[in-house]
């Protein structure tokens, strides 16, 4: 990984990510519980895929707002 793939994040600029990943994160669960509605043919698929989303916005946030200084390679 060269100097050009990592970008270095600022406290604010951490906190801000973290914000709009949780509000990503609302948005997807609000998102699965409307495809949950649906047939059950579309929404075991989609419910899945928002389901997945969340799942990676958490483990994202999680490292973020873990407090530990990182760098996230481009």
């Amino acid at each position: 990984m060269s100097a050009q793939d990592v970008i270095n994040l600022t406290d604010r600029e951490r906190d801000h990510f973290v914000a709009y990943l949780r509000q990503e994160a609302e948005t997807a669960n609000e998102m699965a519980k409307q495809m949950a509605k649906l047939s059950p043919a579309v929404a075991d698929v989609m419910v899945k895929k928002f389901r997945t989303e969340i799942a990676g916005y958490m483990i994202v946030i999680d490292r973020l707002a873990g407090g530990e200084k990182m760098q996230i390679g481009a």
